[in-house]
């Protein structure tokens, strides 16, 4: 339990920029996604125990961010202005994915704009489809160049 607090404890300091997320990702990715993989059965049930979904929610999110590691242009953009992870993004864009695993982009898309949390219940783990996960964001991030070409298009356009 001990650890888990560590854990979560870190999490919300790299949320709020006290801890670097690059450092931390090199120094200690392979014991967090270790200690989540074996530790979100256990964590399920304590959710369920207690009847809250949002504990060692920061823990998941940060579990997300390392080990689905690539973020949409926009997110990156928000994210290095703030000058800090943006935690709750991350997993909306994550949710949205969980939400539509047996659908299209633009399901995924209408999801992401939904903008919802994580669910309660940890299933995702031993189902593992990162490769869909990215496959979505490479599409996500070509639909932001689309817009932002489409934008600059309209912007010289209406200059001359």
């Amino acid at each position: 339990m001990g650890l888990f607090q560590t854990m979560e404890k870190a999490a919300i300091d790299i949320d709020m920029g006290y801890i670097s997320e690059e450092y931390f990702y090199k120094k200690y990715r392979t014991l967090t996604e270790r200690l989540f993989w074996v530790s979100h059965l256990f964590i399920n049930k304590i959710r369920q125990e207690k009847n809250s979904g949002t504990i060692y929610k920061n823990f998941e999110a940060l579990y997300i961010r390392i080990h689905f590691k690539r973020k949409p242009f926009t997110l990156m953009l928000l994210e290095y202005f703030k000058v800090c992870p943006n935690f709750k993004a991350s997993s909306a864009f994550f949710a949205a994915h969980l939400r539509t695993l047996d659908k299209n982009f633009w399901g995924f898309f209408f999801e992401v704009c939904r903008y919802r949390s994580l669910p309660g219940k940890i299933e995702y783990v031993e189902r593992d489809d990162k490769p869909l996960f990215r496959r979505r964001i490479r599409q996500f991030r070509l639909f932001e160049v689309a817009v932002a070409a489409a934008i600059i298009l309209l912007i010289v356009r209406l200059e001359i």
